[in-house]
């Protein structure tokens, strides 16, 4: 099930959330009338290696932290697999202009295990939206080889694990978008870029 959320019942979703997972705020909100979309953050936010934090953000957190500082969710549901429940925040009412996603630790949980971000970020290094894959190597010398993603035999992004941090470089090797997972070692091949990953027809 996919649904739409208001600004209207912002409250009501957020303590559904808190209190008795994305189900809950899935029922909440069904009668809400649609959002058009979510603006992305203006302001630039740090990406901490050490910590393994965007912004303030991290995995392993409730999902109020994310509604906290990205707003209400203009989706919830399973979007992109039909085991896992996840936010979705995006520029228009298409999943493929999505700026953000926080993906739930189960079906019941309002844990964030995974998050995704295209927004405006910066890394101790200077790298930002934009960063040359060759160039953010040559910062990230310990980070070894980017790693292909493929969508039907095509490579649609390059991720690049710095700890455990996932950088992500779309296919003309530019940076676009972070991601942070629970077990990052094994999400190097994982898709990070929000509007790439969200190709589903919502609504």
């Amino acid at each position: 099930m996919m649904l739409r959320f208001s600004t209207a019942r912002a409250a009501l979703v957020v303590a559904s959330l808190s209190c008795c997972g994305p189900a809950s705020a899935s029922l909440a909100a069904a009668d809400a009338a649609a959002k058009t979309h979510s603006n992305v953050p203006p302001k630039t936010v740090g990406v901490n290696i050490a910590r393994a934090s965007v912004g303030v953000l991290r995995v392993g957190v409730r999902a109020s932290a994310y509604t906290a500082v990205w707003g209400i969710p203009d989706y919830i549901g399973r979007l992109e697999s039909t085991t896992q429940v996840e936010m979705l925040w995006s520029r228009s009412l298409k999943a493929t202009d999505a700026w953000g996603t926080a993906t739930f630790k189960s079906g019941s949980s309002t844990v964030i295990s995974e998050m995704r971000f295209s927004g405006p970020f910066k890394t101790v290094q200077g790298d930002v939206r934009g960063t040359t894959l060759t160039r953010f190597l040559r910062h990230w010398k310990s980070a070894g080889r980017s790693v292909a993603v493929y969508r039907n035999g095509t490579p649609v992004e390059y991720n690049v694990v710095v700890g455990a941090v996932i950088f992500a470089f779309d296919t003309t090797k530019h940076l676009r978008a972070v991601g942070l997972a629970v077990g990052t070692a094994g999400s190097s091949s994982s898709c990070v870029i929000p509007n790439v990953c969200n190709t589903v027809k919502i609504g």
